[in-house]
């Protein structure tokens, strides 16, 4: 489920012919530590690469509540 919207993967492979995608909280895609990684459907995905900062604080919080 993309941890942003909420679209379930089976949603998103009817909608975009694709899995849901894993992001990279911290933006370094070397870094795949669990507590780095969420998922995301494609449209969070591509919004959460302008305001960075907004996003990893965002996305850092999602996690810490899990």
């Amino acid at each position: 489920m993309c941890q942003n919207c909420g679209i379930t993967e089976e949603e998103h492979i009817i909608i975009n012919g694709q899995v849901l995608h894993v992001h990279h909280i911290d933006y370094n895609k070397e870094n795949c530590s669990q507590d780095n990684l969420i998922t995301t459907c494609q449209q969070c995905n591509l919004r959460a690469n302008s305001n960075r900062d907004y996003w990893k604080e965002l996305y850092l919080k999602k996690l810490k509540y899990q």
